[in-house]
């Protein structure tokens, strides 16, 4: 099983995920789409370009959340906007944002999805912001990602791409996972804090640390999670920004530019 991660800011990439993959692999293959305040339309939209699809799809009330970061919907709303487009925060309420769809609930989702389906073989985990250009072949480890190998690199850890075994020791390492990120508060977290990192990545590493006794494990080539966009790579993710002419210009810059260009791969 294929799953993906989906706020209705986010939904512009969705069909992208869809047919990229899908003009490499087929519809053989069942995609869960894990939504978040999805529409009918945007659902509707989305079955149509694949067949063998699951939205399991979440109407989640902001209000709550907005009274945790202290922040007003009009500046939920900003913050939440400029995550889409790419501006990441280095702290706030924007930062504070990015970790709970990034990190809290997406990575939670992840955990139902794989606790749902017990008869699943496996479960791929990818961004929504990537696309397909090659065959991606399960390997035949319990799990796959890029891993660091020191705690100083462990924020800088790709999660992008995340093969998982439907075998108990993996199971436990995703509860683990979402134990870690529900540590800390959200309102709580600090990026540069070392006891208030309950971000992904952070957690991910720690999680990982806890459990690899009990897993066997590969790191997935760059190919598997290209944030360079190398000719002969399978993936290429959306982390890397344009600008308006389509130039790299490094980890800032608008998203909106990087979704034409992905798109116009996409067409070609």
């Amino acid at each position: 099983m294929i799953v993906t991660y989906c706020t209705e800011n986010y939904y512009r990439w969705a069909p992208l995920f869809l047919r990229s993959w899908k003009s490499v692999h087929g519809d053989s293959e069942k995609i869960c789409v894990n939504g978040c305040n999805l529409d009918k339309t945007q659902i509707t939209e989305l079955k149509t370009l694949y067949s063998n699809l699951i939205v399991d799809n979440e109407k989640m009330d902001f209000k709550e959340l907005c009274k945790k970061l202290n922040i007003t919907l009009t500046e939920f709303e900003k913050c939440r906007i400029d995550v889409a487009e790419g501006f990441r925060a280095s702290g706030g309420n924007s930062s504070h944002l990015m970790n709970f769809f990034a990190d809290d609930h997406r990575i939670k989702r992840l955990y139902k999805t794989i606790v749902e389906n017990p008869g699943e073989e496996y479960f791929w985990h990818f961004d929504v912001d990537v696309i397909f250009r090659g065959q991606i072949v399960p390997p035949d480890p319990d799990f796959a990602g890029k891993i660091q190998d020191v705690e100083e690199d462990c924020r800088k850890m790709p999660i992008t791409v995340l093969f998982l075994r439907n075998v108990p020791a993996v199971v436990k390492m995703v509860k683990d996972w979402c134990d870690l990120i529900d540590s800390v508060p959200l309102e709580s977290r600090e990026i540069t804090n070392p006891n208030k990192k309950a971000w992904g990545q952070y957690t991910f590493y720690h999680a990982y640390l806890k459990n690899k006794d009990n897993l066997s494990t590969i790191k997935l080539p760059l190919s598997y999670t290209d944030s360079s966009w190398l000719a002969d790579s399978q993936i290429w993710s959306a982390n890397k920004r344009l600008s308006a002419n389509f130039q790299p210009v490094g980890c800032y810059g608008n998203k909106t530019n990087t979704h034409r260009f992905f798109e116009n791969e996409v067409n070609k």
